[in-house]
């Protein structure tokens, strides 16, 4: 089976024209999903090859689809497209996993550019200013220190969901995900659980 291609955008026209890119580049025609559901869906569908996310998905914020969608595609090729262009939500989105990043606003050349570097493995240039790229990721240095499946822990956490919940979601022990929030609340260095699920809240402002 040949594995999918999917563009991941809350709006028709800008997803019906960014998987006219896709196909273009990558030959072949791309999968438009325009929710959060309906990309679980085709995840769970069959293999994937290549995803186009919107960090403005329905019924998520920030960081947080792409942090999901990671967890369940580690290896797989992720451009993340947002509204925003500032040094520091770049950063998040490099931090918590997308291969390569565009803003809306860029030209189709652009967005074709980028979207056969990612392919590529070559998704992330030299930013343009590095004092404050940079200047941004030691101010979210905790995060990174963070395992991709402490990551998908903390995310549960965030969600009120108790250790026995949470071992169930992710195949896990009771026992080694008491292990892993301990480890997660020491890196960043918080004194609950309440007190890091404050924090997840300010990666999806």
């Amino acid at each position: 089976m040949q594995a999918k291609l999917i563009v991941a955008d809350p709006i028709p026209l800008f997803r019906a024209a960014v998987s006219a890119i896709v196909a273009g580049v990558l030959g072949q025609p791309a999968v438009e999903v325009g929710d959060q559901e309906r990309l679980s869906e085709e995840i769970a569908g069959g293999p994937v090859g290549f995803v186009v996310l919107s960090l403005d998905l329905p019924g998520a914020q920030g960081c947080a689809p792409l942090v999901r969608l990671r967890s369940r595609l580690p290896h797989v090729p992720l451009l993340a497209v947002g509204m925003d262009e500032d040094p520091g939500v770049v950063a998040r989105t490099r931090q918590f996993g997308a291969s390569g990043f565009v803003p809306m606003a860029c030209s189709a050349a652009a967005l074709a550019a980028t979207i056969e570097a990612v392919a590529a493995g070559r998704g992330w240039p030299a930013p343009a200013s590095p004092r404050r790229a940079q200047a941004a990721v030691r101010a979210w240095r905790p995060v990174d220190l963070l395992t991709p499946q402490q990551l998908r822990v903390l995310q549960l956490v965030a969600d009120g969901l108790p250790n026995k919940k949470i071992g169930h979601t992710l195949g896990l022990s009771e026992n080694t995900v008491r292990c892993h929030v301990t480890a997660i609340l020491s890196k960043l260095e918080c004194q609950s659980r309440t007190q890091a699920a404050l924090l997840v809240s300010s990666f999806r402002a």
